[in-house]
């Protein structure tokens, strides 16, 4: 009885692996590989300024958040509260805040707009392609100059004003020349002494050139 339980199982492992053999004939298998990749070469300079924008994009996106609170603070204030005279009339004191509100509101729906049409990583991303793309078709010259990015200020970001394409309109005859002066762009930080830092590629190289305010700049 074992010998024929022995057989019925080997009779039935050859019928599998029969199947499975008929099968794997008859099963085609079709790998696709998609391992397409874009590759971005930039500089470091430029990549600074592509994160610079990022950080823009992000204050720009969060700007709406600031107001929002301000003008509900604001109506929940006309709602619950009653207007007492203090100084001014009750009727002044709601007045003032019903004005207040409407000029939160416009702060608000502008900021909304600035965060709806703020740039996206994609189109950063597809602007730092075009600019490499553009360059590369312009092939520019060895002994061409190129204004890449230029800051007039103190260094903080609120008291700095981005004045590239100011200089790119004085290049003149592949040099630049200019003194660093609130004729630029106005006076970013009133009563502070400014600089003038300049990126900019030459010769297919990309410097760094700094100026305090009163001096002027030769490139290259």
């Amino acid at each position: 009885m074992m010998n024929d339980t022995a057989k019925s199982s080997g009779a039935t492992r050859k019928d599998s692996i029969a199947i499975s053999d008929e099968l794997a004939k008859k099963l085609e298998l079709h790998v696709h590989l998609n391992l397409t990749q874009e590759v971005i070469i930039t500089t470091e300079d430029k990549l600074k300024i592509c994160l610079a924008k990022h950080c823009e994009r992000i204050d720009k996106r969060r700007g709406w958040i600031a107001p929002l609170g301000i003008l509900i603070a604001i109506i929940l204030t006309l709602i619950t509260s009653e207007f007492k005279d203090m100084g001014l009339n009750k009727y002044t004191w709601e007045a003032i805040f019903i004005i207040c509100a409407i000029i939160v509101f416009f702060w608000l729906v502008i900021s909304l707009w600035l965060a709806w049409t703020s740039k996206t990583n994609e189109d950063i991303i597809s602007e730092l392609k075009k600019e490499s793309e553009a360059h590369m078709k312009k092939g520019l010259g060895p002994e061409e100059l190129r204004v890449l990015k230029a800051v007039y200020g103190t260094g903080s970001p609120d008291k700095e004003t981005d004045v590239t394409n100011q200089l790119r309109d004085l290049i003149s005859n592949g040099r630049l020349n200019v003194t660093a002066s609130n004729i630029l762009a106005g006076d970013p930080d009133p009563g502070k002494r400014k600089n003038l830092e300049v990126i900019y590629e030459y010769n297919g190289e990309i410097e760094i050139k700094r100026v305090t305010e009163g001096d002027v700049i030769s490139l290259p």
